[in-house]
């Protein structure tokens, strides 16, 4: 892992059954962006496939 591409800023996800939010926040509230996927299922198609799908999300 390197270092942070926004120092002090976070990744949020909210992840449901239907669809999955993220936003990566700058250290000052700015949303330096957002993007929008399906739902998030673990239970249903596996740890791996779920996280790898949200990986995809967070990429965009």
């Amino acid at each position: 892992m390197g270092p942070p591409l926004v120092p002090g800023g976070v990744l949020a996800v909210d992840a449901g059954n239907s669809k999955t939010d993220v936003a990566l926040v700058a250290a000052d509230g700015r949303v330096l962006g957002t993007a929008r996927g399906g739902g998030f299922q673990p239970p249903v198609v596996g740890v791996g496939p779920a996280v790898a799908a949200l990986a995809a999300i967070v990429q965009r």
